[in-house]
């Protein structure tokens, strides 16, 4: 592979990350919002929803921790930096599934859901996809990467 093209595709990832969980992070506050308001409709809210807003938001701060400590790694390029990316890259990835199956349940079992609700689920299925893409660009950086 030449030089510099997995730190390129991870830094392309880092940036998509960042968006994605910024949005799913505006989305599962806005609902949690909504649900300790009160103002979610009774009838298209399941007990799930609430779950689905707490578990995106803790996904989202620990993904955004993984996009500033591989921001960091992509800045340094060491063996060092990658470590600790790679940890909390994957810690921030099984909390995504985690988001990603509930939102998957929510699908499932609740058929009338309102946009917010429709919307978060959509995120957190795509920052699941994402941040497994990244996890892998950072694998793929190991092995093909020349680190300092």
């Amino acid at each position: 592979m030449a030089g510099g093209l997995p730190r390129a595709a991870t830094l392309g990832l880092l940036i998509l990350n960042f968006c994605v969980y910024m949005i799913l992070l505006a989305l599962a506050g806005y609902v949690m919002n909504l649900s300790i308001n009160g103002a979610l409709d009774p009838v298209s809210t399941s007990e799930m929803t609430t779950y689905l807003a707490i578990f995106s938001l803790v996904a989202g701060a620990v993904g955004m921790g993984s996009v500033l400590s591989g921001l960091h790694h992509v800045h340094t390029w060491t063996l060092e930096s990658f470590t600790a990316s790679a940890a909390i890259a994957i810690i921030a990835l099984l909390l995504s599934w985690e988001a990603l199956g509930l939102a998957s349940k929510e699908i499932n079992e609740n058929q009338f859901r309102g946009p917010p609700v429709k919307a978060l689920e959509s995120f957190a299925i795509i920052v699941g996809g994402t941040q497994l893409f990244y996890v892998i660009a950072l694998r793929l950086g190991k092995t093909f990467g020349e680190f300092s």
